[in-house]
């Protein structure tokens, strides 16, 4: 990651970022896209109670787009994290 100029993930700035900032991971101070964030705030529902958008599971995400996911796995993850944010960034 020391290298990275972004740092592109599912749901990774609410929970993958703060689990290994947790257990001693020196997270480099780079650009992140969060695709579920970006996800969300195009396709998903206003949640008033939280003042933001509803967050969409990475196997909705990946359905909508028409992308196949072996869901848990995290080589098939990465893939298809990987394959939505190309399809968002078009």
């Amino acid at each position: 990651m020391d290298e990275a100029e972004v740092l592109v993930g599912y749901n990774h700035i609410a929970f993958d970022i703060l689990f290994l900032e947790s257990k001693g991971v020196n997270v480099p101070p780079v650009l992140m896209c969060d695709v579920m964030l970006e996800y969300s705030e195009k396709h998903g529902e206003w949640d008033e109670e939280h003042g933001n958008y509803h967050w969409i599971s990475l196997i909705r995400c990946a359905g909508e787009l028409g992308i196949e996911l072996r869901a848990h796995d995290c080589l098939e993850d990465t893939k298809a994290t990987l394959r939505c944010f190309e399809t968002l960034s078009k």
